[in-house]
């Protein structure tokens, strides 16, 4: 893949890559994935390569100079590159000696490496990104919940394993293993929900800065149903969760809740968790968490944030 910087100077993270070859054939331009500016393909070269292309232009331009004094050398004197000639007179001696400069090293451009590969689904441009894309580089399509559909598929690829390690390593390597996908999927929807705010403020013409501080100012009330709920609504007149019903509404949030020991606590159950879950489990003893429970947060997660995604940008 070819990397690729966009070149607003607020944009962040700037850097992704694009797979030449694929996409549209006769795209005269090209989009940031991560704030939608769209340029000529050329505007997105990187730094790396910049210089790259400088270097070998200063390279190419110090050899031209090499052979055309060489030239001129061989023409007034005779010499080749690497000869001597003295020449004696009464009261002087003059030796030339000619010798080509050492050609000038040129490092190929340093690309980065990214762990997110994408698809468009409408134009099959394949590119890869830091962290959750919006935009299809090619065609300039929203895929923002394409980018969420593939952070969970992670998840599920390691849930699907959990057998698998429990046989090789043990009960307490997979029960890990479960504790870490459901942090992931928690996590996960936080900065997902964070993500479609931020933009629904920008896009409501609020500056940048204002945006981001009343993002922030929120904390970490995304990780919990109850206080995201109360979240969206104040911030974007939205219900993050309007798309569940009361009894997935307590499912889901249960199940969020049970972070708290997994992160807080080492899985073990304590009183903070069992008064804002109401679980019956027991104190002391370790939380109980389960494939079909991880699974299940997923789904209502992905049926919420579509639901949201939609209202607070509809397709049409």
């Amino acid at each position: 893949m070819l990397g690729r910087e966009c070149p607003a100077a607020e944009c962040k993270p700037k850097y992704f890559k694009v797979k030449p070859g694929t996409g549209q054939t006769d795209s005269s331009s090209m989009a940031c994935p991560y704030c939608a500016q769209v340029g000529d393909p050329q505007e997105f070269s990187t730094e790396s390569q910049r210089r790259y292309a400088r270097d070998l232009v200063s390279r190419e331009a110090q050899q031209s100079v090499s052979k055309l004094v060489d030239g001129m050398l061989r023409d007034a004197f005779g010499l080749r590159p690497g000869q001597r000639r003295k020449s004696l007179g009464d009261f002087m001696s003059i030796e030339l000696t000619s010798r080509r400069p050492t050609p000038r090293l040129v490092t190929p451009p340093v690309e980065q490496q990214l762990r997110r590969d994408l698809v468009c689904p409408v134009c099959s441009v394949a590119f890869a990104v830091f962290g959750l894309a919006t935009w299809c580089p090619d065609c300039g399509s929203d895929l923002f919940l394409e980018a969420v559909e593939a952070e969970f598929k992670v998840v599920r690829a390691m849930l699907g394993d959990v057998q698998n390690r429990r046989e090789r390593l043990g009960a307490r390597v997979a029960a890990r293993d479960l504790e870490n996908a459901l942090e992931d999927v928690v996590s996960t929807f936080e900065a997902v929900a964070r993500r479609l705010v931020h933009r629904r403020l920008l896009e409501s013409g609020m500056p940048a800065l204002d945006a981001e501080k009343r993002v922030k100012k929120c904390g970490n009330a995304f990780q919990s149903v109850s206080r995201a709920t109360i979240a969206s609504v104040d911030l974007v007149a939205q219900d993050v969760f309007a798309a569940l019903d009361a009894s997935e509404r307590t499912e889901l949030e249960r199940t969020f809740e049970a972070r708290h020991p997994v992160t807080h606590n080492a899985g073990v159950v304590d009183r903070k968790y069992l008064d804002k879950s109401g679980s019956l489990e027991r104190e002391g003893h370790d939380v109980a968490v389960t494939t079909s429970m991880v699974t299940r947060a997923m789904e209502l997660a992905i049926k919420a944030l579509s639901d949201f995604h939609e209202r607070l940008f509809p397709t049409s």
